[in-house]
């Protein structure tokens, strides 16, 4: 039998060398039972140490040692059930050196009975690796794609307009993602298009990467990884080339989303100095209020309130196709048909708030008492804001421009 101590090195990925390098330190039959009842002898007095201590419950698919494992971090960079059980060991029997060996076989046994083979696809401990599998994965199509990516596409690229061309092997994909309004079997498709916003699945900061957008597509609906079920995979990524075309293509729709979501996290707003704008001159054309507003400021003014509502963050809303963050409007505090009252122009960050529709729809339609509640706490939150701008109002001032 192998002696362990705390600076042995684990060379295993039970996902890929389970057979090889730790099945055979494990039980067979203690899988089939299903209640923990059938252990050797000798791991007796281990499972009850670790039930009175609260970290195993002797349940399949234990979600108690799971977070036990988690929030000690013990788990590791890969999934190896005998690094898993040598750590848990060691962290629990700092100070009891004795039948170190024999405790740590009790705990693969227990894993082993507890969660299964490594690869089962219902494994909790494995769908924990799964999900952070691709945390440092880094990949670029616009470099990598035709030597890469490109052995993905095989089928799909081909086809036409209409679905009549597609393999026998992506009918279970394509009807399973219709039916989970995934995809629409559309070009351009509008559906995955929000899914993937709805679910923040863009993971690269510059380019974007059908391999990844494949892996995470498997890993949200399926909590698998293409080398589970590599058809799946395939079809993913044949879908994404049909619909939006090659992912370095200007025109692709994909990269547009990722483009415009990049610009608008391009700005520090950690440290960010607000400052007196000139007036511009009055645009007689604008509808609205005659004076000329920046659209530029008014995204800027957003990302300040981070997309969330100022008067309480709580109200959340929906993804916003154009930020792809959570959707709120905009409001100028002092309103522009004051515009004239002021030395320097009022379309400025300082009075430009957040707000969630409900809210921003209650400023202008609601009743004045309840306007002031709000009023109050948005000119008392931005009032030092204002100022730097140069700016100046009073409460009382703010308070009767809403009294019409």
């Amino acid at each position: 039998m192998e002696h362990f101590d705390d600076d042995y090195k684990f060379e295993c990925d039970c996902l890929e060398k389970w057979n090889e390098r730790c099945k055979h330190r494990v039980t067979d039959w203690l899988i089939q039972e299903e209640e923990l009842e059938m252990y050797p002898a000798q791991h007796r007095r281990f499972y009850e140490e670790y039930r009175n201590k609260g970290i195993i419950s002797d349940t399949k698919n234990d979600k108690v040692l799971y977070e036990y494992l988690k929030n000690n971090n013990l788990l590791g960079k890969r999934l190896c059930y005998l690094e898993i059980s040598h750590k848990l060991v060691l962290e629990d029997y700092k100070n009891e050196r004795c039948c170190l060996d024999l405790n740590v076989d009790s705990m693969m046994d227990y894993l082993y009975w507890s969660y299964g083979n490594p690869d089962d696809m219902d494994n909790l401990l494995r769908k924990h690796f799964v999900k952070k599998a691709l945390a440092d994965y880094k990949c670029n199509c616009k470099e990598k794609w035709k030597n890469s990516c490109i052995n993905y596409a095989r089928a799909l690229r081909y086809a036409g307009d209409i679905w009549d061309n597609m393999p026998a092997l992506y009918i279970p994909y394509i009807e399973e993602y219709t039916d989970k309004i995934i995809i629409s079997q559309q070009k351009n498709d509008k559906v995955l298009y929000d899914y993937i916003c709805k679910n923040d699945l863009f993971l690269l900061e510059e380019e974007i990467c059908y391999y990844t957008l494949a892996c995470k597509l498997c890993i949200k609906e399926n909590d698998n990884l293409f080398f589970d079920h590599q058809s799946n995979f395939i079809f993913l990524i044949d879908y994404l080339v049909w619909s939006y075309g090659l992912p370095y293509d200007e025109n692709n729709i994909l990269r547009k989303i990722l483009k415009k979501k990049n610009n608008n996290n391009n700005i520090d707003t950690t440290n960010y100095k607000y400052k007196p704008k000139d007036k511009k001159e009055s645009n007689n054309t604008n509808v609205k209020s005659g004076y000329v507003r920046d659209a530029r400021v008014r995204e800027l003014a957003l990302q300040l309130a981070d997309f969330q509502c100022e008067i309480n963050k709580e109200h959340n809303t929906f993804i916003s196709k154009a930020t792809l963050k959570n959707y709120v409007e905009n409001h100028h505090l002092i309103p522009m048909k004051y515009y004239d009252e002021f030395k320097y122009s009022i379309d400025n960050e300082a009075d430009i708030v957040a707000l969630c529709p409900n809210c921003h729809r209650l400023l202008h339609l609601g009743r004045f008492e309840d306007k002031k509640v709000l009023l109050e706490k948005l000119y008392y939150k931005h009032i030092e804001s204002l100022k730097k701008a140069g700016i100046k109002i009073t409460i009382k001032r703010l308070l009767e421009m809403y009294e019409d």
